[in-house]
């Protein structure tokens, strides 16, 4: 299974099959992604990376950092 961290939107209209998972919880959304892929077994992890300044990602950090990192599987980047 890969999970795409992207919007819905986009795959609408397309010939690719998905399915959306709310994630509610009290973590982080960057540990709820991690925690789901363990879970799931999820073999590949997709994400949109966005372009954030220095200071941005300084406040904000990074969930696509974070992923790389954390992730039990690999994480591919598109930007």
């Amino acid at each position: 299974m890969i999970l795409l961290i992207i919007a819905p939107e986009i795959l609408e209209g397309s010939d690719v099959s998905f399915e959306v998972e709310l994630l509610l919880t009290p973590l982080s959304p960057e540990l709820q992604m991690v925690q789901f892929a363990e879970k799931e077994s999820i073999d590949m992890i997709y994400v949109n990376i966005g372009k954030k300044s220095k200071v941005g990602k300084l406040v904000f950090g990074s969930m696509a950092q974070y992923l790389i990192l954390k992730a039990p599987c690999p994480v591919v980047t598109v930007k």
